[in-house]
């Protein structure tokens, strides 16, 4: 069935979670260079007067879920190939969704996630958190060994499945450590399983001077605090600058300073002292 009322303009729904690692959506939602990786990703949502009432079952995986708890766009896994369910129409009378800056890179990554033979395709960046799922035909069984990912550099990590699709039979593992650029591989024993490149941003290789302003918000959302930034002037020893931030201000002049005032004040003192004892003699 449907639930609300085409063209109605009474109430809508609009989007309440987005699966960001999914690799439809991965690197296409992204601010401007400098905001935080970690930070809660959000996308304008469009304002859906009618939608199918559709959720996603335990087959399916909801990539985009509406407020109401029904499946914006689902994905589903049948036999070798991959079917993209999207629950509204791409009208007017259901939705302004045709109208929002997410509808064409959404479309054409859908086209491109489904040509491509998997979603190994898909765009992997250094440092970044994703999921690569493998197809059934690796667990079958007698397939008892483990997997073991293999990074460029060398380091081996074991892999642990995340979830599992009880009827086309593949697993999902979630890759956490890229921090090495160049071919991951995932072997089983001596077998090479499965291959995926991880690449450097480019947005990384962006050589725009960056705004004081710029440069402090990201790193503050990166967790430092704000009085621990310093942005050094032309005229400012850059040296001086990390001695102190290391071994902090050198009190020493400031205390000779005041000892040589206050020996000054005493002496003042003591002089006007001794010319008032004197007055009084005489």
């Amino acid at each position: 069935g449907k639930i609300g009322k085409v063209s109605g303009q009474a109430s809508f729904l609009t989007f309440e979670r987005v699966d960001f690692e999914h690799p439809l959506l991965s690197g296409i939602f992204e601010a401007k260079p400098f905001a935080k990786k970690n930070r809660q990703q959000s996308i304008e949502s469009p304002q859906i007067n009618t939608t199918l009432e559709y959720r996603s079952g335990p087959t399916g995986q909801s990539i985009i879920r509406l407020s109401n708890g029904t499946s914006f766009l689902t994905e589903y896994k049948i036999g070798k190939g991959e079917l993209l369910l999207y629950s509204v129409a791409a009208t007017l009378d259901w939705s302004d969704f045709p109208l929002k800056g997410i509808f064409v890179p959404l479309v054409q990554r859908s086209v491109s996630f489904l040509s491509s033979w998997n979603e190994q395709g898909a765009e992997h960046f250094v440092g970044r958190t994703f999921r690569i799922t493998l197809p059934r035909k690796v667990f079958e069984v007698g397939q008892s060994s483990s997997l073991t990912l293999k990074s460029p550099d060398g380091e081996e990590e074991i892999l642990q499945p995340q979830a599992s699709d009880t009827k086309g039979g593949e697993r999902t593992f979630v890759i956490e450590r890229t921090e090495a650029q160049g071919i991951y591989g995932i072997t089983r024993g001596k077998d090479l399983v499965s291959t995926f490149a991880v690449n450097v941003d480019p947005r990384e290789s962006d050589l725009r001077r960056v705004s004081a302003e710029e440069a402090k918000k990201w790193f503050t959302d990166h967790g430092l605090r704000s009085s621990a930034i310093h942005i050094v002037q032309r005229n400012e020893d850059p040296g001086a600058i990390v001695l102190r931030s290391r071994f902090g201000t050198e009190l020493w002049k400031y205390f000779l300073g005041v000892a040589l005032l206050s020996a000054l004040a005493e002496m003042i003192v003591a002089r006007e002292g001794r010319e008032k004892g004197s007055a009084q003699l005489r």
